[in-house]
């Protein structure tokens, strides 16, 4: 059974580099400070990412991410190996295998090779690309190709798989399974997390910069020895170094309720949609259909809320609305949005409890009011979340 295993190291070691090598400007690069801003850098010939007055930003960054336009838009091109930590592999679905009594998935990946992970680190896994994630429920969850659901207990890992189904035992053949969600402990994440290019999330202790504008990543939690694993920097899309420095806003679920400026009724409130999910930081985008408020309850630890507001180009004839951020019933921002100001950035502080973001509308009517809050992020700043 062929096993590679993965854990990421240490980031410090890019602090020692020096200043004097040229920066590539082929790929942009933000670090997010403790102060929760984000500074744009560029990776040197030595892998250190250094602000555009040639400073190390890596070093003490909470997270990097890459500057992708495109970030929030496409689908999943691979099926995806879901665990119970929050890491993710993209591939190809090898198969199951039964040794020893402890049943494993044997997953393709174009990183690692293959990879053979018990099913008890398993949350799911995706056989179809794109397809939507089940809610999870107190049972196993079979999702099929023809969109019917099976909800039961998994006895048998193979092909067919064995399910009990209140009771009664049946066996689906795999080619009719477009995705299984398996009844699972969450497991803490440990160290560094990476984002790839290929939709992969991996773990470890950190990522390292490399010559010649790459990265290493020695070793991840995935198998029983430890290998060095080198990446091209289009490969990496964004790390975050520590675990719960971070929340994505898309995590959380809004109460949705009427807007305070509404100047007509509205026969429904639309919930936010995420226009994807596997984005980097896990920071989707969140498009809102205003003129409506959301309620968010916000977790103890996090200080800051930070995110980029754009509207729909296919709007930008219609829109003319404002992005309100409130708690405790303060203002904390308003950032206007319309044809001539179609951006924006929200950087506030905040605290635990309700925050409130209304899209309100302005002077042209409420008709064509849509807000995309963009790589919107709580940030612990003092790293006590």
């Amino acid at each position: 059974m062929f096993v590679r295993l993965l854990t990421l190291t240490a980031l410090t070691a890019l602090a020692a580099l020096t200043h004097a090598t040229p920066i590539d400007d082929a790929i942009g690069w933000e670090a997010l400070q403790p102060s929760g801003q984000w500074i744009v850098a560029r990776q040197d010939g030595e892998g250190v990412l250094r602000s555009l007055n040639g400073s190390d930003v890596m070093s003490g960054a909470i997270a990097i991410r890459r500057l992708r336009a495109e970030d929030d838009v496409g689908t999943d091109p691979y099926a995806s190996l879901h665990l119970t930590d929050g890491q993710r592999l993209s591939g190809t679905f090898v198969g199951f295998l039964d040794g020893g009594g402890i049943d494993r998935v044997r997953w393709k990946n174009p990183a690692l090779g293959l990879i053979d992970i018990s099913v008890e680190r398993v949350a799911g896994i995706e056989f179809e690309p794109s397809r939507p994630s089940a809610p999870q429920t107190s049972a196993d969850r079979i999702l099929l190709r023809n969109g019917d659901t099976v909800e039961g207990f998994i006895e048998s890992f193979g092909d067919p798989l064995t399910v009990d189904v209140a009771g009664a035992t049946q066996e689906l053949p795999l080619d009719r399974v477009a995705s299984m969600w398996l009844v699972s402990k969450t497991q803490p994440r440990k160290g560094a997390r990476i984002w790839l290019a290929d939709g992969s999330i991996l773990d470890g202790a950190a990522l390292e910069g490399a010559p010649a504008a790459s990265f290493i990543m020695p070793g991840v939690d995935l198998a029983i020895s430890n290998a060095t694993l080198p990446l091209l920097v289009e490969e990496v899309l964004a790390v975050e170094r520590t675990p719960n420095r971070t929340m994505p806003l898309a995590a959380l679920v809004p109460t949705v309720i009427e807007a305070t400026t509404a100047s007509l009724p509205r026969a429904s409130l639309p919930t936010p949609r995420l226009t994807r999910r596997n984005t980097p930081l896990g920071a989707s985008t969140i498009e809102i259909g205003g003129p409506e408020r959301l309620l968010y309850e916000v977790p103890k630890g996090f200080t800051i809320l930070s995110a980029q507001l754009n509207i729909p180009a296919s709007l930008a004839h219609w829109t003319d609305c404002a992005l309100i951020v409130r708690q405790r019933g303060v203002e904390l921002v308003r950032v206007p949005l319309s044809r001539s100001s179609p951006s924006g950035v929200v950087h506030v502080p905040i605290g635990e409890g309700t925050l409130e973001l209304e899209v309100a509308e302005c002077g042209g009517g409420p008709v064509g009011d849509t807000v995309l809050i963009r790589r919107a992020l709580l940030i612990a700043t003092d790293g006590q979340s």
